[in-house]
């Protein structure tokens, strides 16, 4: 028996169409449920990659995105998958192809080149880490844990015999020994039978120029200062080195970190306390961005009224602080205090709603995400805070409340 195909033509049978709850839905019409809306997936795929601290991801990343948030659990959206709905994004997304240096296509963050990570920038960070956790040194089997806190990192790997940045995928070893070399905060302590391991120099040969600038900021009442801003501060001195020289200056201190290359501004390193304790703040988008334009978190005098607001009253210089944005669920830091809280620190701030206040040092020109609301989690309150994943010093015993606010 054969069967004949007229017109070589086989007839179409049409897929069934989408329902909810009985109800069919008009794809055509843009009737979709709210999780397969393409704008609701890519506001949620870009808040979980920004909240991962990182500008990209690659797409077999993309099982960690679907387990924190179920909703969007789908093979396909109607009229095409995620790359669609990427390239359909505008500049809030972009799709990146596949290369021989990412054998995975990857989405990255707005239609900006992904910046390029340096040896310096693993470098400030390792440091920023040793400080923010009260430790000296860390073993090579222990830096999971720093990688937790800058996941950006975590895939990485640096040329042993340069330094530069290549291909995760080549050789062997991550090349962190040779980003150390000229790096005078770290060095690397070699195997001895403990493991290979690296320790922080607390306190490196400082640059005269680099003292005096740290004396004047801090004169100044400044935590931080544009290099395009520092005539004032030449006009007391007879040296003035060249922007690179000044760079390089700050990033092999332990008194000053130079934010970025596209800021291009000098912040000031607070040793944190010995017996540091953390601390949470709250903000939300529009607040957010003074705190960390002014070096400042507050709060109103209302909150030390509670139990655990009233203890922000103990904080002390070299304390660990926290911003948690209430709007996007995720938490920055951790800042250090600079000198003890207070009311009205700085006239005017926070259009004077929120007027209690603590000057703090940023680790960066925008301190990484160190914590996200997850699902059915309570929104954490004002007061003493610390990261979930976060050791609690030994010394962290309970202070002696200074006196109230009225």
């Amino acid at each position: 028996t054969t069967i004949a195909l007229v017109d070589s033509t086989l007839p179409h049978t049409p897929p069934p169409e989408p329902k909810k709850g009985g109800v069919v839905m008009d794809v055509a019409a843009g009737q979709l449920p709210n999780a397969k809306d393409e704008k609701a997936l890519v506001s949620a795929l870009r808040s979980w990659i920004a909240s991962q601290g990182v500008r990209d991801i690659s797409v077999g990343d993309l099982g960690k995105f679907f387990d924190a948030h179920e909703a969007f659990k789908l093979k396909k959206w109607p009229g095409g998958g995620i790359k669609k709905a990427v390239k359909n994004s505008g500049e809030l997304l972009k799709w990146y192809k596949a290369t021989a240096a990412s054998p995975a296509p990857r989405i990255g963050l707005g239609d900006t080149a992904i910046p390029s990570i340096t040896s310096t920038d693993l470098c400030d960070s390792l440091k920023q880490w040793l400080l923010s956790t009260n430790r000296s040194q860390v073993n090579m089997s222990e830096l999971l844990k720093f990688y937790e806190c800058y996941p950006q990192f975590k895939n990485v790997r640096f040329d042993t015999e340069t330094g530069v940045l290549i291909d995760k995928t080549e050789g062997k070893g991550s090349g962190i020994k040779k980003c150390l070399e000229g790096y005078t905060s770290l060095r690397w302590c070699p195997d001895q039978g403990h493991g290979a391991r690296i320790e922080l120099v607390r306190n490196p040969v400082e640059h005269d120029l680099v003292r005096a600038l740290h004396a004047w900021l801090l004169s100044h009442d400044k935590t931080e200062i544009g290099a395009d801003e520092l005539e004032p501060f030449w006009a007391t001195r007879d040296d003035k080195p060249s922007g690179p020289e000044l760079k390089k200056l700050c990033e092999n201190s332990s008194l000053l970190t130079w934010v970025s290359d596209e800021t291009m501004r000098i912040s000031i390193n607070v040793p944190v306390a010995s017996d540091s304790r953390g601390y949470l703040m709250h903000c939300d988008d529009r607040t957010e961005s003074e705190c960390l334009r002014r070096s400042l978190l507050g709060c109103g005098r209302h909150v030390l009224k509670s139990t655990k607001g009233s203890q922000l009253q103990n904080i002390k210089s070299g304390d660990r602080m926290y911003l948690y944005n209430i709007r996007q669920g995720k938490v920055r830091g951790p800042f250090i205090a600079i000198g003890e809280a207070g009311l009205n620190l700085v006239d005017g701030a926070f259009g004077g709603h929120f007027d209690f206040h603590v000057r703090v040092a940023k680790p960066g020109s925008t301190p990484p995400v160190v914590w996200a609301h997850g699902i059915g989690e309570r929104k954490p309150p004002i007061g003493p805070w610390e990261p979930p994943f976060a050791p609690v010093p030994q010394s962290d015993r309970p202070r002696t409340p200074r006196s109230s606010v009225s």
